[in-house]
């Protein structure tokens, strides 16, 4: 199977053996909880930490604006675990066989 086509629900819970679902309706996945999340800074994800940088914000001054919180959010420094994550990802791929 191609690895760029989607797969049908039907299929995929009939492959995984899923007995069973229910709706718990919609929350929010704090970004690092992603699996393979760590170092991949798209301009959604950018958008995303600076939105939470600014609600954050707004708790303690109502007049916060998106600069405030894009300075804020720059300045914060890159936890040690992030760094490592991204240091692990960057393998060296295995040599080539004769």
């Amino acid at each position: 199977m191609a690895t760029d086509t989607l797969v049908p629900l039907g299929e995929v819970t009939r492959r995984l053996r899923i007995l069973g679902q229910s709706y718990v309706g919609m929350h929010t996945i704090p970004i690092n909880r992603i699996v393979g999340s760590v170092d991949r800074a798209v301009a959604g994800n950018i958008y995303l930490w600076v939105h939470y940088k600014l609600r954050e914000l707004r708790t303690i001054d109502r007049t916060a604006d998106w600069p405030d919180a894009a300075a804020a959010r720059a300045a914060e420094p890159v936890s040690r675990s992030h760094r490592e994550a991204a240091r692990r990802e960057r393998r060296t791929p295995l040599p080539r066989r004769a």
